[in-house]
C-alpha cells in the first residue's frame, strides 16, 4: 500500500472514530444533554417513526432527580411508611368467607361490665352509651356529657376501658370468646333464674345478685330451681331476636366452619364440628358448657348449627347443595355393592369399583372424598380386618 493511500484509510478511519464515538459522555454535557441524546441516538434510519412529535423535550426530567433537580430522598421513607402501616392498604371487602376473623363479641357487651359507679352507668344509658362499643366510637375529651358528668367521671370511664379491654383487637377476633358472648345473651335477664340454669349447666360464671337472691336460691328447693330455670328458658327466647343470636351463628359458620371443612372435602360429622369450636375458643369460659346451654335454650336440641349448612344423613353435615348430591350418588352407589347384608370389602377396592363406575357416566369424584363418605356416613362401619387392612360392611 502506498503512502496516499495509507493516509487516506487514516483519515476514513479518523473521521468513522469521530462519528460513532461522542466527544462527551451523556452525563457530562449540559442541562439539555436529554434533548441531545435524544436527537442523536438513533442512526438506523427511523428517526422519523420514534420522534416525539406532541412533547416538549426539554420538560422532561431525568429518572433520578426529582423537580428541584436534587436526588429524591424521601422513597425510603415512603415505602417504609407503606410496610410499617398496612392498615391504610385498601382493604377489599370480599366478604366474611375470606377474612378469617369476625367482629369481637365483647363489643357488645353491656356498660355495667366494666364495674363503673352506678351514678355514671345511668347517665351513660339515658344519654345512649349502653354498649362498650358505644364508648368506643366517642371522644371522651371533647364529647358533649350532661351536667353531672364531669372530668372525674371521664377519667374513670378511660381508666375502666383500658383495665378492661387489656389491649385487645378491637378490629379482628380470630377465636370465639364465648364468656363475652354469654354476657350479652344473658345480662338482661332475671339474676337468680340466670344464676340457678349456670348452675345446672356447670358454667362456671358468676352472676351479680343482691343479698337476698343469694339467700332465696341458697334455701330454695330443687323443683324451683327447676322452674326458674324453665322460666328463664322463656326469657331467652323472647330476647333471641334482639341478642342477634342466629346472626351471630351464621357468621361463625362462614368465618371458622365452611373454610376448615373445605380442606376436609365439605364434609364433616357434627362431633367434627362441635371439636372444631371448642377449639378455635377463648380459654377464658367452658365453651362445652356454653353451647349445652345454647342448644338446649334456643335450639330446643337440636345442633346449633343445622340451619346453616347442609344436611347429608343423621350427624353429617356438608357445605352446599352439590356436596349434598355428591354424597347421595356416591352413597348409593356403594350401597349397591351390598347385596347381601354380612358382605365386607377391602376399602381401597371398593373405592376403585365405585370411582370407575363414575367414570363410565362420565362423572369423577376424588378417591378421598369418596373415602371420607364411606368412614363418616352412618349407613357403613368401617373397621381393621385380621391382616389389618380396612374393611367396609354395613352398619
Amino acid at each position: 500500500m502506498g503512502i496516499a493511500e495509507r493516509q487516506t484509510s487514516s483519515i476514513d478511519l479518523k473521521l468513522y472514530k469521530d462519528q460513532a464515538i461522542p466527544k462527551h459522555p451523556p452525563s457530562l454535557q449540559s442541562s439539555n444533554s436529554f434533548e441531545h441524546t435524544y436527537k442523536t441516538s438513533y442512526s438506523h434510519g427511523l428517526e422519523k417513526i420514534y420522534a416525539l412529535e406532541n412533547i416538549d423535550i426539554s420538560t422532561v426530567k431525568m429518572l433520578d432527580n426529582d423537580s428541584s433537580g436534587q436526588n429524591f430522598s424521601g422513597s425510603e421513607e415512603l415505602s417504609n411508611r407503606w410496610i410499617d402501616s398496612p392498615s391504610c392498604q385498601i382493604e377489599f371487602d370480599l366478604g366474611s368467607h375470606f377474612k378469617g376473623y369476625i367482629e369481637p363479641f365483647f363489643l357488645r357487651e353491656p356498660i355495667q361490665m366494666l364495674g363503673l359507679s352506678k351514678r355514671i352507668e345511668t347517665s351513660l344509658i339515658a344519654n345512649g352509651q349502653k354498649q362498650i362499643q358505644d364508648l368506643l366510637s366517642i371522644d371522651l375529651s371533647v364529647e358533649k356529657w350532661p351536667q353531672n358528668i364531669g372530668q372525674g367521671h371521664i377519667d374513670e370511664i378511660h381508666d375502666k376501658l383500658k383495665q378492661y379491654l387489656e389491649g385487645a383487637s378491637i378490629q379482628q377476633a380470630k377465636s370465639i370468646n364465648f364468656l363475652s358472648w354469654l354476657k350479652i345473651l344473658t345480662f338482661d335477664l332475671t339474676p337468680k333464674k340466670i344464676a340457678a340454669t349456670f348452675e345446672y349447666f356447670n358454667i362456671p360464671h358468676s352472676v351479680s345478685l343482691s343479698s337476698f337472691d343469694t339467700q332465696e336460691l341458697r334455701r330454695t328447693t330443687q323443683t324451683n330451681k327447676l322452674e326458674w330455670i324453665k322460666e328463664s328458658k322463656q326469657e331467652s327466647l323472647s330476647k333471641r331476636q334482639a341478642s342477634k343470636i342466629d346472626e351471630d351463628l351464621k357468621k361463625i359458620t362462614k368465618v371458622f366452619i365452611i373454610p376448615w371443612m373445605e380442606k376436609r372435602f365439605n364434609v364433616a360429622s357434627k362431633q367434627e364440628i362441635i371439636e372444631r369450636l371448642i377449639y378455635i375458643a377463648e380459654p377464658c369460659c367452658s365453651p362445652t358448657e356454653v353451647l349445652n346451654w345454647m342448644t338446649e335454650t334456643y335450639f330446643d336440641g337440636k345442633f346449633i348449627l343445622s340451619d346453616f349448612l347442609e344436611p347429608l344423613d343423621d350427624g353429617l353435615y356438608g357445605t352446599n347443595k352439590e356436596i349434598a348430591a355428591a354424597y347421595n350418588t356416591v352413597i348409593k352407589t356403594a350401597l349397591s355393592y351390598f347385596y347381601k347384608g354380612n358382605n365386607s370389602y377391602p376399602l381401597d377396592t371398593l373405592i376403585s369399583w365405585i370411582s370407575k363406575e363414575f367414570i363410565r357416566k362420565w362423572e369423577e369424584f376424588p378417591h378421598l372424598l369418596i373415602e371420607r363418605i364411606l368412614k363418616l356416613s352412618p349407613h357403613f362401619r368401617v373397621r381393621k380386618d385380621k391382616t389389618g387392612k380396612l374393611s367396609v360392611k354395613l352398619s
